[in-house]
């Protein structure tokens, strides 16, 4: 959607139907800061002895 834009929201567009049914399969998704954080922590756990 971020690479499409409004366009992927019009509803004779296919991508609108499918980005919708993801949504609904994603009950409460972490937000985007929360992901960097773990990845960051997981990858610094890693390199950490």
């Amino acid at each position: 959607m971020a690479l499409v834009g409004d366009n992927g929201l019009i509803s004779n567009n296919a991508l609108q139907r499918h980005y919708r049914d993801v949504l609904c399969s994603r009950v409460h998704t972490p937000q985007d800061d929360a992901i960097t954080a773990a990845a960051g922590r997981t990858a610094l756990a890693r390199v950490a002895p």
